[in-house]
């Protein structure tokens, strides 16, 4: 049986104190956050967080590169009507169909495959040994659509983390909050109601479409225009999952470019700097984070970190809502 002091008792109930602030605060910095201070507790030497939020999947990595959630986001290819991962990967998709049919739990990799097996993947090659993470125990939490995971990487067999029972002990102890928390947090996701509302209060044709381009809802201006989507600027953002669709976007047809300046001033007000402008432009855009690293000369990785940046400071949870929440602080923002 596994002891532990009181130091590490009262660390553990921190993190789980800060997992229940999840559903509020909404930040990736506070995933960050969690996911650091368990590593170091557990004795990790990388890890990463993946879960879902308003319909896109979320990658936050700590002390490992970024291979894996660039091999992640070039694979990914959304969902199927149950919710699982469809990736271009099969191995990949395999592997976690078969953790998110476990359910939540505590998953050491010696449960799931075979050593040999696991070395001889794709995506261990290719991003999970480059990346650091080479010998991995985790936990998932499953949510209605895809699951939320927080993975801790050793250096191998012999590592105390991955060969004694305290990691899995501790994990143990933090998965009911863990479980909790992203559960509550996949529940804020803005639903298509809500966005319905808020569609509404956009002073350009918008709607919010489904995966096949059918519309979902719209707003009063979008009605009025006739063949509206080949007419002006479309943005296109990633929309909330939607019941029967799992994915959505939401269209704004603008009747010429976003203003940089415009956004700027709102921008300001909320404290950007220079380079967040740029990326909340880029963002605002309809652009991918790839575009936006290719764009700027950037790293994918850095893009992300920006990117998460502009999401907290606004108050945003979501890309679809970047938009709107500039437009709030512009007195004219779209023409």
């Amino acid at each position: 049986m596994v002891k532990f002091e009181e130091p590490e008792l009262n660390e553990i109930s921190e993190i789980q104190r800060s997992l229940f602030d999840l559903a509020v605060t909404r930040a990736q910095g506070d995933v960050r956050d969690c996911l650091s201070r368990l590593r170091e507790l557990v004795g990790a030497s990388g890890a990463f967080a993946l879960y879902f939020h308003s319909g896109s999947p979320v990658i936050v990595s700590d002390s490992i590169g970024e291979q894996i959630s660039d091999y992640f986001f070039e694979r990914w290819q959304g969902f199927d009507r149950e919710g699982f991962f469809l990736f271009s990967d099969q191995e990949l998709e395999t592997i976690n169909r078969m953790r998110r049919s476990l359910g939540s739990g505590v998953h050491h990799e010696n449960k799931i495959g075979v050593r040999e097996e696991i070395e001889s993947t794709r995506y261990f090659q290719e991003a999970f040994q480059p990346a650091g993470m080479h010998h991995v125990i985790g936990m998932s939490a499953r949510l209605p659509v895809g699951e939320a995971v927080f993975a801790f990487g050793f250096a191998g067999d012999e590592d105390p983390g991955f060969a004694g029972e305290r990691t899995e002990a501790i994990l143990n102890l933090v998965l009911p909050t863990f479980e909790h928390a992203f559960n509550a947090l996949d529940a804020s996701s803005p639903s298509a109601g809500e966005v319905a509302q808020s569609l509404q209060q956009i002073p350009c044709p918008a709607a919010l479409v489904d995966g096949s381009g059918a519309v979902i809802h719209a707003n009063s201006f979008f009605q009025d225009v006739p063949n509206v989507m080949g007419s002006g600027e479309v943005l296109r953002i990633v929309g909330p999952v939607l019941e029967g669709c799992l994915s959505s976007e939401l269209v704004l047809v603008l009747g010429q470019p976003v203003s940089a300046f415009d956004l700027s001033s709102a921008a300001r007000e909320v404290g950007l700097s220079t380079r967040l402008i740029e990326i909340a432009r880029l963002m605002v855009e309809g652009k991918s984070n790839r575009d936006i690293a290719e764009e700027l000369g950037i790293s994918i990785h850095t893009v992300r970190r920006h990117v998460e940046a502009v999401m907290d400071r606004l108050g945003v949870s979501s890309r679809a809502a970047v938009l709107p929440a500039l437009m709030q602080r512009a007195s004219v923002f779209i023409h």
